[in-house]
Formats: structure tokens, sequence, C-alpha cells
């Protein structure tokens, strides 16, 4: 068995593919029926979506068998991500060097047949494939070849929506807590505010009820009014912040 090689741009690969939030994700419906499209199209028994991290592969969508994840090294999968945007057709593993003694090959599921189209970012980079598989020699026309790619393409029109909603969920996050943040400003603010506000009203108050004729003791009284109409109007306007 021949292990597949490891991409140049691994590194970058693994960083867009954790982009995507691919691995816990639960949203396989639409996977499998896509799955599901790729076998009956290939007329094969097995097919698989799935991406590939640095050391495992996980399926997001299966027709034909129950698996949710496999290793590498031992994938024909790690074999077709090393040339993106190209289908890889193995119609007899037993003839094949890289796969005649593979477990898969020689033990369950006894993989014979293999077709797989890497799954390609906007940025160039593989994050897994779609595959079918059988456990008897096989080809494909170029139709079913065609259908494949235009395939992997709609899976890949899935993994950019479900990284819009993953952007999206970590934005609401983020503003949830910012905003945690921010009503314990708004109450601790308004606490710091409220005495000294209170403070100052009632040396106004105290000071109003002197007969004072002394104009610049009148304008700092007037002055103290104000500060207190000022601040009662910025506690009101967290308030309203807070909740709105």
């Amino acid at each position: 068995m021949i292990k597949p090689e490891t991409p140049q741009t691994e590194k970058v690969r693994l960083e867009d593919l954790a982009s995507y939030d691919l691995i816990n994700s639960i949203d396989k419906i639409d996977y499998q029926n896509i799955a599901k499209i790729a076998a009956q199209i290939c007329n094969t028994s097995i097919s698989m979506i799935s991406v590939i991290e640095s050391e495992k592969q996980w399926f997001k969508g299966t027709y034909g068998i129950e698996a949710t994840e496999g290793l590498r090294e031992m994938s024909f999968c790690g074999h077709a991500l090393n040339n993106p945007g190209e289908i890889m057709i193995v119609e007899d593993a037993r003839l094949d060097e890289r796969f005649y003694d593979n477990p898969f090959v020689v033990e369950d599921p006894h993989v014979l047949f293999y077709a797989g189209v890497p799954l390609v970012t906007n940025k160039g980079n593989p994050l897994g494939t779609i595959c079918v598989i059988d456990n008897k020699p096989n080809k494909l026309t170029i139709q079913q070849q065609e259908t494949l790619m235009a395939l992997s393409s709609q899976v890949m029109r899935l993994f950019e929506l479900r990284k819009k909603n993953y952007i999206l969920e970590e934005l609401n996050n983020n503003l949830n807590s910012h905003n945690v943040v921010l009503e314990k400003f708004i109450f601790q603010s308004s606490e710091d505010i409220l005495g000294p506000m209170n403070s100052i009203e009632s040396l106004a108050n105290l000071l109003s009820l002197y007969r004072i004729d002394d104009p610049q003791i009148l304008q700092i009284i007037d002055n103290l009014q104000k500060s207190v109409d000022d601040l009662r109007n910025l506690m009101d306007g967290l308030k309203n912040y807070q909740s709105n």
C-alpha cells in the first residue's frame, strides 16, 4: 500500500477547511441526498462525501455504507486530494500498486472500483472529495464523469452556505458577548453616576432655599441644576440603548 502524499499547501488547506466548520456540524441530509444521486447515476453500490483533516477522513454524507470516519493514510480520497480539479478513477484496485494490498481492498468493504472528485474552495484548496465506490471493477462514461464533477460543485455550494452561516453565528455570538459587556458597563455607570448626581441635586436644592442675590452664586446653582439634568439625560440614554 502506498500512502497518500501530503500537499505542499497542507497548512493553508487545513486553515481553509477549519473556516468552514464542517467537522462538527451535523447537517447531513443534503449531503446524503447528493451521495445517493451520485451512486445511482454512476451505478455503484457506495458513495461518500468526505472532508479530510491531517490524519482523518470525515464522512459528511454516505450511501450504501454506514461509516463516519476513516484514516487518511489508508484512504483512496487522500490520493485524489492531490489533484484538485481532476477526477481520479481506479477501475480495478487489485491492479493498482497504490491499493492492491490496501485493507479496504483485501478486507471489507472490498473496494475494487473508485472514482473521486476533489471538493475545491474558491481559494483552490481541496477540502475532501465526493466519490463513488464498488466491490467489482467498473468504468465511468464521460457523461457520468461530468455529472460527478457537477455534483462536486453542488457540494461546494452547500459548504459555502455552511461557511456563511458559521460566520453569521460567530458574529451573533460576538455581538451577544459585547451586549453583555455593555449591559454591565451601563449598570455600573448608572451606579457610579447616581451617587454624585444625587449629591449635586441635593446641594442645588439646599442652596435654592436661601435668599441669594449674588449673581455669581445664582449662576453656580443654575449650573449645578443643569449638570444634574445632563447626567439624568445621560442615564436615560444609556438605559434606552440597553433596552433596544
